[in-house]
């Protein structure tokens, strides 16, 4: 036997590294195949807009993410939905490889009443968003560092407060106990209700901080609370509550 051949018959093969169901051998080969699914993911995801630009930065959309999980092999599952008291949700979600069902990672995320855009809309919407969002963290634990080979930045949209403008947050510090009363008296809200769903229906009003309440206030809030039982949702309400009382003090 030559030296040669008791070298290579003495030299252990190197611990295989998955990347999902890709595998590599040495750190220069990860690098090699990260570097080439992230070429071809980055084109992907410029192509068909999975990112958004906020302060300048590309985030990519959790359709991104999940999108360099089909590359890899390695898809979502949701494990867990729970309902938090004040009506936000809590999701967990684990990432299973799809050749062998293994479990290579997990992550939990809220949608919460806390947050003003999410705080009006409907319970489904709540719920979805925190499934989106521990489906973005998931993948962003483990493959963050594809994203970045990508060009893109390592955390996912859904993660980063939104920049769309916001309703004024005056009510904040104006809204009582006497305000909460009224609407609830109105119809327009539910005894106990999380006392934000006050603050942001009263900023979706022509009422201003320190308005004082008449019947005509109790009128609004009721036709609002009709077109919200109809399916609306609280700005479309809101302007159809308006577009309403406009209309009656219009007629003779």
């Amino acid at each position: 036997m030559t030296a040669q051949e008791e070298f290579e018959k003495s030299v252990v093969p190197g611990e295989v590294i998955d990347i999902g169901v890709v595998q590599a051998r040495t750190p220069a080969e990860v690098v090699s195949l990260a570097t080439e699914m992230a070429n071809a993911l980055a084109k992907v995801i410029t192509d068909r807009k999975l990112y958004k630009v906020i302060q300048d930065k590309k985030y990519v959309m959790v359709e991104g993410w999940s999108t360099l999980g089909g590359m890899i092999g390695v898809l979502p599952r949701e494990v867990s939905v729970v309902r938090l008291e004040d009506g936000g949700y809590e999701a967990t979600v684990e990432l299973m490889r799809t050749s062998d069902g293994m479990v290579v990672g997990r992550a939990s995320a809220l949608c919460g009443m806390d947050e003003t855009r999410w705080a009006g809309r409907e319970e489904y919407a709540r719920r979805s968003m925190a499934v989106t969002r521990a489906t973005g963290k998931a993948y962003r634990l483990g493959f963050s560092w594809i994203i970045k080979l990508a060009g893109f930045e390592a955390t996912p949209a859904e993660e980063i407060p939104s920049e769309e403008p916001q309703v004024a947050s005056a009510w904040a510090d104006h809204a009582g106990p006497d305000d909460m009363e009224f609407v609830v008296a109105t119809g327009a809200l539910k005894k106990d209700e999380h006392f934000k769903h006050l603050v942001m229906l009263l900023n979706l009003t022509p009422f201003k901080p320190g308005h004082k309440w008449t019947p005509e206030d109790a009128d609004w809030f009721l036709l609002y609370r009709e077109y919200r039982e109809g399916g609306a949702n609280t700005k479309s309400a809101a302007a159809g509550a308006t577009q309403d009382m406009n209309k009656r003090k219009r007629e003779p």
